[in-house]
């Protein structure tokens, strides 16, 4: 096997975090918008590894299910 073949697992790793400008593609947010919330401690959770800022994917689905709205129907 060869040292530059990536395994499923490594590979779901790799694509479970995103920067700052693929998470506001993931959401619909902007980026600025992550970028404000990060600064005053509200949004979705994230990881700072130096200077980069990194999102899970399954934290940013969680923060948006949580601002779902059921909506009752009329009759």
């Amino acid at each position: 096997m060869s040292s530059n073949t990536t395994t499923p697992s490594a590979a779901a790793t790799l694509t479970r975090w995103l920067r700052e400008r693929e998470a506001a593609e993931v959401t619909g947010f902007a980026s600025g918008t992550l970028r404000q919330w990060r600064h005053h401690g509200r949004g979705p959770a994230f990881h700072r590894v130096g200077r980069t800022v990194l999102y899970d994917r399954a934290e940013l689905h969680r923060f948006v299910m949580a601002g779902r709205v059921e909506m009752a129907i009329a009759t």
